[in-house]
């Protein structure tokens, strides 16, 4: 049986995520219990803010409910397509936002929903990539840390493009994190670059917190994470920011249905995700895959089998556009065997449901 791991603090969840990237502790052994964290505060002052979610603040919280179906869609139903979604789902993700007493603080709370909705999610990821997932995403959408580095990124990223000296002047004395925390989030963008979920959760935690600081700018004061900045200082910071959620990297096994070579530089093929069905084109350059690259892809094309694709791509509310093949891997043997073993009885229950409703 599974023991109970308890997190009640980031620093319990940044020390599990290490211990689980490592293989010091193995995903499928543990079970995971939330105890006051993830839980996240942000806290406004202001003549506007009494008691009340403005209409600005409430963008910033859609922004953040619709990353949490994104990777839930993900977990459960392997795409990023959030029309997937059930009703029932909807209710298990829905967002409480508490409002307390005073100058508005808001408390975004996600122990409900990573324990129930996540932690029951019949998911097509492997354990430990799921554990993972949900550690990350507590870590980055209610993490003090992740707030913080939020702040220094869009600290280097203005220094560069501010030419008044006053202003970068200004900017150069912020200082948001620690080096404990800089290894944090260290942590996370190396786990990144192993898995595509948390890579794109990563990215639409970057959209979300600058909602949150673009949104609440008109504050004179803003807390959030452990960081406090006036309102102005968040207007400075956040101008420029560019979305980074519609890129997203779509690695899988797909199968390849139809090819277009009537491209000069390249060719596109059409390709299905042998695990949520999802079809969309995608394009292949002549100078991005290596000789082996494009065999792999004609040895899956010709042998009717699936192969594995690291993909990068534009979504756009589910739309797949400007998807880009930048690398290829054949299945196995073994592999092969155990996807047509699969496909054959699909197809054989298929075969079994059109006979008994002729029958009937």
């Amino acid at each position: 049986m599974p023991r109970e791991v308890v997190l009640k603090t980031e620093i319990d969840a940044f020390n599990l995520l290490r211990s689980i990237n490592d293989g010091s502790i193995d995903a499928d052994d543990i079970k995971l219990k939330f105890d006051g964290w993830p839980l996240a505060q942000i806290h406004l002052v202001g003549p506007k803010y009494h008691n009340s979610i403005t209409p600005s603040i409430m963008k910033a919280f859609i922004e953040l409910q619709r990353g949490i179906h994104r990777a839930y869609a993900y977990a459960e139903y392997g795409t990023y397509n959030v029309n997937k979604l059930t009703v029932e789902d909807k209710k298990k993700l829905e967002l409480a936002i508490g409002v307390e007493d005073g100058s508005s603080i808001f408390n975004i709370d996600l122990q409900e929903i990573l324990d129930k909705a996540f932690g029951s999610a019949v998911s097509k990821m492997s354990s430990k990539e799921l554990v993972l997932l949900i550690i990350v995403l507590g870590s980055l959408y209610a993490g003090n840390t992740a707030y913080k580095d939020y702040l220094q990124d869009r600290k280097d990223a203005r220094q560069k493009e501010i030419i008044i000296e006053e202003k970068k002047a200004h900017i150069e004395t912020f200082q948001f994190m620690s080096a404990q925390e800089t290894e944090r989030m260290k942590l996370i963008r190396d786990i990144a670059k192993s898995y595509p979920a948390i890579d794109n959760v990563q990215r639409h935690a970057h959209d979300t917190a600058t909602e949150v600081f673009k949104r609440a700018g008109m504050a004179e004061k803003i807390g959030v994470g452990g960081a406090e900045i006036t309102g102005e200082e968040a207007q400075l910071l956040t101008r420029n920011a560019k979305r980074k959620s519609a890129e997203v990297r779509l690695d899988g096994s797909y199968r390849l249905m139809e090819v277009n070579s009537s491209f000069i530089n390249g060719f596109k093929v059409k390709v299905r995700n042998v695990d949520s069905g999802a079809v969309f084109w995608a394009k292949v350059q002549d100078t991005s895959l290596t000789e082996p690259n494009k065999a792999a892809l004609i040895d899956a094309e010709w042998g009717k089998v699936p192969v594995k694709l690291k993909i990068n791509a534009k979504d756009l509310a589910g739309s797949i556009s400007q998807a880009l093949i930048v690398d290829v891997e054949s299945f196995t043997e073994q592999e092969k065997e155990n996807y047509l073993g699969r496909f054959n009885e699909s197809e054989a229950d298929e075969s079994s449901s059109d006979s008994t409703s002729e029958e009937l």
